[in-house]
């Protein structure tokens, strides 16, 4: 069952003095910071999404935000990696368990479009944001 863009970046670890190893409130952080991003490009496109809008939407704090990245283009493009790999293995899961080669096409399309629809912002991101992008 998967969860909904906007849940995975509101599933936060727990605030407080907890003695929470700093790698893994790191691993969280930049794994919010990746949840947002496609989000926020989805809201105000590539060019004008800001890194303020970007560590609003994750609940990040900026100067952990540029621990994680070089700058906003740095976090979009992980996260469109992330998105394209996650695509490819979709398809490529298809390709190898199906038998006939209609059946691969029609499992192939089936599960990009589900991938897809599942996270419109991340499909945003993939087929209309970085491509116009470059």
């Amino acid at each position: 069952m998967d969860a909904q863009p906007e849940a995975l970046v509101a599933q936060a670890l727990p605030r407080g003095p907890y003695s929470i190893a700093p790698e893994i409130v790191a691993a969280d952080q930049r794994r919010r910071l990746l949840a947002a991003a496609p989000l926020v490009v989805a809201r105000y496109g590539l060019e004008a999404t800001t890194v303020e809008q970007i560590v609003k939407v994750a609940r990040v704090r900026r100067n952990s935000f540029y621990e994680q990245f070089e700058d906003k283009r740095d976090c979009i493009a992980s996260a469109y990696e992330i998105g394209q790999e996650r695509l490819l293995g979709a398809i490529t899961f298809q390709c190898y368990s199906r038998t006939g080669l209609s059946e691969r096409i029609a499992g192939a399309l089936s599960a990009a479009l589900e991938l897809l629809a599942a996270d419109p912002a991340m499909a945003r991101l993939l087929l209309l944001e970085a491509p116009v992008a470059g």
